[in-house]
C-alpha cells in the first residue's frame, strides 16, 4: 500500500519541479491530483497498491505521463482540446477536473502504464553535450569512441546529425529536422571546419527504448509535458533521424556494460563516456564504483589514447556540464556551463587555451 503521506509529498515536489520550469498545465493537473488523493478520490485509488515509492518511483511523473500517452494517442480528447502538445488551448480552470475524470474513467488502461518505470530522452541537452565534445575534439585532436551512459533511445548519440547555433557559432546540417539554438552566453571556441571524427558509438540503458517501434516511441513522447510542444516536436523529429539510421543501445547494467567497455584503451583513439541527467537515479554505491572504475580505467590512459569523461547533471537549481580528462589533465574535474535543465540557456563556464571567441546574447 502506497504510503498517503509519502504520496502527497511526491505530488508536491513534481509540481513545483512543473511549476519552476514554467509548464503550468502540468502543474495544475498534477495540484489536482493532489488534492484529489487528501480526499480519497480516483487517483489515489489507482495509485494505491503499486509497489513504487512514490518519491524514488516518480509515480506523479508516470501518471502524468500515463495521462499524456492517452491524450496522445486520441483517447482523451477532452483533454486533447487543453493540452499544448496536441493543439489546444488551456483553461487552467477546467482542466484538473477534467485530468481527474479521465483517470476515473480510464483507470485500467492507465494502470498498466503506471508499472513501467520512466524513461526519457531530452534531446535539447545534446547543444551543450556537443559544445563538450567540440571542446573534447579540440583539444586532443583525435577521432572519438563514445560511450553513453544512461542513454535511453540513444538519440543523443546521433548528435552529429543536428544543427546547432551557440551564440555566433553553426554547426552542423542546416537541413537537419533537429534544429537546436539555445540562449548562449560566455565564451565561445572557435569554429572548426573539419567536423569531429566518430569511430564508434555505443550506449546502455537498463529498459532501452527502441525507437522503430511504435509504441516504445509513443511512451517516449509520453513523458514531455503537455505545456511542451515544441520540445515534442523536436523529440520526434529525432526519433525519425534514429529510424534512418538506428544505433542499438544494450540492454545491460551501466557498471557491467562499462567495465567491458573499458578493458582497453584504443591507440589513437580518445574514448569518451558522457552522460546526461543519469547520477540521480543511481544509488550511492553504484556511482562510488563507477567513479572507481573510471578513474582506475583514467589512471591507464596515455597520451594518444586519452579518457574523457562528459557529464550534464543537476545540482541544486541547474545542471551543469562537468568534464574529466586523463592523463593531459589529470583528470582534474572541470566545470564546462552551468545549464537550464531543459537546455533553454547555457553559461559557458570554460576558458580555454586556443583561441576564443567572446559572445554575449543580450
Amino acid at each position: 500500500m502506497v504510503d498517503p503521506e509519502r504520496l502527497r509529498e511526491a505530488f508536491a515536489l513534481q509540481y513545483q519541479i512543473c511549476r519552476g520550469l514554467g509548464a503550468e498545465v502540468a502543474a495544475t493537473v498534477l495540484d489536482r491530483a493532489r488534492c484529489d488523493v487528501d480526499t480519497d478520490g480516483p487517483v489515489g485509488a489507482l495509485l494505491d497498491g503499486l509497489e513504487a515509492d512514490p518519491i524514488e518511483g516518480n509515480l506523479p511523473l508516470r501518471l502524468l505521463a500515463a495521462v499524456h500517452r492517452l491524450v496522445l494517442g486520441g483517447g482523451a480528447p477532452e483533454l486533447e482540446v487543453h493540452f499544448p502538445t496536441t493543439g489546444g488551448k488551456p483553461d487552467l480552470a477546467a482542466v484538473g477536473d477534467l485530468f481527474v475524470a479521465c483517470v476515473a474513467r480510464e483507470a485500467g488502461p492507465l494502470r498498466a502504464q503506471l508499472v513501467v518505470d520512466p524513461q526519457t530522452n531530452e534531446v535539447a541537452r545534446a547543444a551543450v553535450l556537443f559544445a563538450g565534445l567540440m571542446t573534447i575534439w579540440q583539444r586532443t585532436r583525435l577521432p572519438m569512441r563514445l560511450l553513453e551512459l544512461g542513454a535511453s533511445a540513444g538519440l543523443n548519440l546521433h548528435f552529429d546529425r543536428f544543427r546547432y547555433k551557440l551564440g555566433r557559432f553553426e554547426w552542423g546540417d542546416p537541413y537537419s529536422p533537429v534544429s537546436l539554438y539555445p540562449s548562449w552566453s560566455g565564451d565561445l571556441l572557435a569554429a572548426e571546419e573539419a567536423p569531429m571524427d566518430i569511430v564508434s558509438r555505443a550506449g546502455c540503458d537498463l529498459d532501452p527504448i527502441d525507437v522503430t517501434d511504435p509504441e516504445a516511441a509513443l511512451r517516449l513522447c509520453s513523458y514531455v509535458w503537455p505545456d511542451d510542444p515544441d520540445r515534442l516536436d523536436r523529440l520526434r523529429a529525432a526519433i525519425g533521424l534514429a529510424r534512418q539510421d538506428p544505433i542499438t543501445v544494450d540492454r545491460d547494467d551501466a557498471l557491467d556494460w562499462l567495465a567491458d567497455k573499458l578493458e582497453s584503451l584504443q591507440p589513437g583513439v580518445g574514448t569518451v563516456i558522457f552522460h546526461s541527467i543519469f547520477w540521480a537515479y543511481l544509488s550511492r554505491s553504484a556511482r562510488d564504483e563507477l567513479t572507481a572504475l573510471i578513474e582506475r580505467t583514467g589512471e591507464q590512459a596515455r597520451i594518444g589514447q586519452p579518457l574523457c569523461w562528459l557529464r550534464l547533471e543537476q545540482e541544486d537549481q541547474v545542471c551543469q556540464l562537468r568534464l574529466r580528462v586523463w592523463p593531459a589533465g589529470g583528470g582534474q574535474d572541470e566545470l564546462l556551463a552551468d545549464v537550464h535543465p531543459h537546455c533553454r540557456w547555457i553559461r559557458w563556464q570554460q576558458r580555454g587555451a586556443r583561441p576564443l571567441l567572446e559572445e554575449i546574447d543580450r
